[in-house]
């Protein structure tokens, strides 16, 4: 089960330049792998990467205060 409702994250085409670089080298990752599907594949780069941002996000917000 994934950690984030993919219809809650934004589409991939909205995010900044650099988190659009971190999901397609987790999709390669996913992608070469080979145990998965190409939707699932994709589906696992997005919710990877939209936890790196959030806990990044957390990270930072936690450390300003």
């Amino acid at each position: 089960m994934p950690l984030f409702d993919l219809d809650k994250i934004p589409p991939v085409d909205s995010w900044p330049v650099d988190l659009k670089v971190l999901y397609f080298e987790r999709l390669n990752i996913c992608e070469f792998d080979g145990h998965l599907a190409p939707e699932a594949a994709r589906q696992l780069a997005i919710t990877d990467t939209w936890a790196k941002l959030k806990t990044a996000q957390a990270t930072v917000s936690s450390a300003s205060r």
